[in-house]
C-alpha cells in the first residue's frame, strides 16, 4: 500500500443510521416509563419514519424501534384509558345540586 492510500476498515454511516438507533433506544424507554413514555413513543415513530426517508443500513434496528414504539404507544394509551374509566366509575354526580359523590362500589344496590 502506498502512503497516500489507506485501507478503510469501516463503512461510513448512512444519514438515517443514527435516527434508527435513537428510535430503538426511545422505544425501549417508552415501554419502561409510564405516561412520559407517550412522548418517547411518538418521537420513536417520527424518528423511525425519518430514518427510512433518509436511508439507513440498519433496517432491522429501525423496524424493531418502530414496532416497539407502536406497542408502547398503544400500551400507554390503554393504561390511561383504564385509569380514566376507573376514576369515572367511582365518581357520580348528584342530579339535585350538581355536587360530586364518591361511591364505594359500582354494583347496583337492590
Amino acid at each position: 500500500m502506498g502512503a497516500g492510500r489507506q485501507r478503510q476498515w469501516f463503512k461510513r454511516a448512512s444519514p438515517g443510521d443514527s435516527d434508527a438507533t435513537v428510535a430503538l433506544v426511545l422505544s425501549i424507554l417508552a415501554l419502561l416509563i409510564p405516561f412520559i413514555g407517550i412522548i418517547a413513543a411518538v418521537a420513536t415513530i417520527v424518528l423511525a419514519r425519518r430514518s427510512r426517508r433518509r436511508g439507513t443500513r440498519r433496517e432491522g434496528i429501525r423496524t424493531t424501534g418502530l414496532t416497539l414504539g407502536i406497542v408502547a404507544l398503544a400500551g400507554q394509551l390503554m393504561i390511561i384509558a383504564g385509569l380514566v374509566s376507573l376514576l369515572a366509575a367511582r365518581t357520580t354526580y348528584s342530579e339535585t345540586d350538581g355536587s360530586r359523590t364518591v361511591v364505594e362500589s359500582v354494583a347496583p344496590v337492590h
